[in-house]
């Protein structure tokens, strides 16, 4: 992404999520046992092999960690197919989006608000589909680790809000 940005030209912002500097590396071997991954210009989409999703989760940044967690979890526990798509650029061409997605139910997951976030365009672009957002509640991003955790999503609202969306 940096030799591609410095190519461009163009101005870029980098935003690192400082989750990441604890978390273990999951390396591409890992995931490929329980998804194909598919990478497609600048989106990764991780999908079950041979069964169609009961939803797609997208998502960007930080929170892909989370979403391939609750995923791997919905799929090993409560047999749920989920596919992820992964955004690594959020200046993307909608289509490519809507091409990508091969689920009838969309769930947008982010860091920021629930309410007023990029979430928001994607939704909106995305029509057609039942979708849900994912996100923080409307409260200031403490920096302490107990309540930043409160306060994000995890991978335990990420597995309620599906299930709820799918009854």
């Amino acid at each position: 992404m940096l030799f591609k940005a410095i190519d461009s030209g163009k101005p870029t912002l980098f935003v690192e999520n400082k989750l990441d500097y604890n978390r273990d590396i999951i390396d591409s071997d890992s995931i490929a046992d329980y998804f194909e991954i598919i990478s497609y210009q600048n989106i990764i989409t991780l999908t079950i092999k041979g069964e169609k999703p009961a939803a797609t989760l997208i998502t960007y940044g930080g929170m892909a960690f989370t979403a391939y967690q609750a995923a791997k979890k919905l799929m090993l526990d409560e047999e749920v197919p989920i596919e992820i798509v992964v955004i690594s650029d959020l200046n993307i061409d909608m289509n490519s989006i809507r091409n990508t997605i091969n689920s009838d139910k969309v769930y947008f997951l982010e860091e920021g608000w629930k309410a007023h976030g990029i979430g928001a365009e994607f939704i909106s672009a995305l029509a057609g589909h039942k979708t849900l957002r994912i996100g923080a509640g409307p409260y200031s991003i403490l920096s302490g680790k107990k309540l930043e955790h409160s306060i994000l999503p995890n991978e335990t609202a990420i597995i309620e809000v599906i299930k709820g969306g799918l009854s």
